[in-house]
């Protein structure tokens, strides 16, 4: 089977801890739990969480880089069922202000891999396979 690539970010590998909430369609908190980046584009994000989610959800997620918080408003595009009662969820942004937009590429740019880095390209090519 052939699948064309959507993407119009490329994503950089990064594993980070945050906080999100479910935001029900009034705008309230519905629930709040922590997970972590599996990869981040500028265009969205995917999550790892043990909080069963459902796909077409809004989510706020809060996510800490160097000494500031980037809040970033995303919809819940897939979710895939993992082991040990893990969840990935893609997340595609929507309503980034402008700070937390450059917060977001600022973020992208440092973790951005290296390719002349023979030792940290050899460990982003293994734990992308993953």
């Amino acid at each position: 089977m052939i699948t064309s690539e959507k993407r119009k970010y490329d994503r950089i590998q990064w594993k980070n801890l945050l906080s999100f909430e479910i935001i029900g369609s009034s705008g309230n908190t519905i629930d709040r739990s922590m997970g972590c980046t599996r990869n981040v584009s500028e265009s969205g994000l995917l999550l790892e969480t043990h909080l069963p989610v459902s796909q077409g959800r809004t989510v706020l997620v809060s996510i800490g880089f160097e000494e500031e918080i980037m809040e970033l408003k995303g919809k819940i595009v897939y979710v895939r069922p993992r082991s040990g009662k893990r969840y990935y969820a893609g997340l595609e942004f929507f309503g980034i202000d402008r700070k937390d937009r450059r917060k977001l590429k600022r973020c992208l740019e440092f973790f951005e891999p290296d390719p002349t880095d023979m030792v940290f390209s050899n460990l982003y090519n293994e734990s992308s396979l993953q």
